[in-house]
C-alpha cells in the first residue's frame, strides 16, 4: 500500500492515471483536483479534503469517504456503490448526479439498498426520511 497520508495535491490532476485503489488517502488535501476517471477501488479517504475536486466519472466503490470534504465537488456519473459517506460534507443535489449510490452508506448513517442490504432505502426513500427529519439510525443490515 502507497501512502500519500495528508499530502497536499491542491489543483493537481490525476485523472486518466488510472487506478488509486489500495492507496491510503486519509487526510489528503485534493482542493480543486481533477481526479476524472481515477480508479480508487477500495481506497481509504478518511477525512480527505476533496473541496471542488472534479470525480467524474470516478470509481469510488467501496471506497471509505468517512467524513471527507465533498464540497462543491463533482460527482457526475461518479460510482459510489458501498462507498462509505458517513458524516461526509455533501450535498443532496451532488449525490443525486452520482452513477451509483447502491449500497452506499449515506452522511447520515444509513445505508442505501444493495446487496448487503437488500432492505434497506432507495436513494429517494433517503431523500424522504432526510426532509421529514428522523434520525440517522441505520435502517438497513450491514
Amino acid at each position: 500500500v502507497i501512502s500519500l497520508r495528508n499530502a497536499e495535491l491542491q489543483g493537481v490532476k490525476l485523472g486518466h492515471i488510472g487506478q488509486l485503489g489500495g492507496f491510503e488517502l486519509n487526510g489528503i488535501v485534493a482542493v480543486n483536483a481533477d481526479l476524472t476517471n481515477a480508479n480508487m477501488l477500495n481506497a481509504v479517504v478518511h477525512g480527505a479534503d476533496l473541496r471542488e475536486a472534479d470525480l467524474s466519472e470516478a470509481g469510488l466503490r467501496n471506497a471509505d469517504l468517512l467524513g471527507a470534504k465533498l464540497i462543491g465537488a463533482q460527482l457526475n456519473n461518479t460510482n459510489l456503490t458501498n462507498a462509505d459517506l458517513t458524516n461526509a460534507q455533501v450535498t443532496e443535489e451532488q449525490l443525486e448526479a452520482a452513477k451509483s449510490l447502491k449500497g452506499a452508506t449515506m452522511p447520515d448513517g444509513k445505508t442505501l439498498r444493495g446487496d448487503k442490504t437488500p432492505n434497506g432505502p432507495t436513494f429517494e426513500d433517503w431523500r424522504k426520511s432526510k426532509a421529514r427529519g428522523e434520525d440517522g439510525e441505520n435502517s438497513g443490515t450491514s
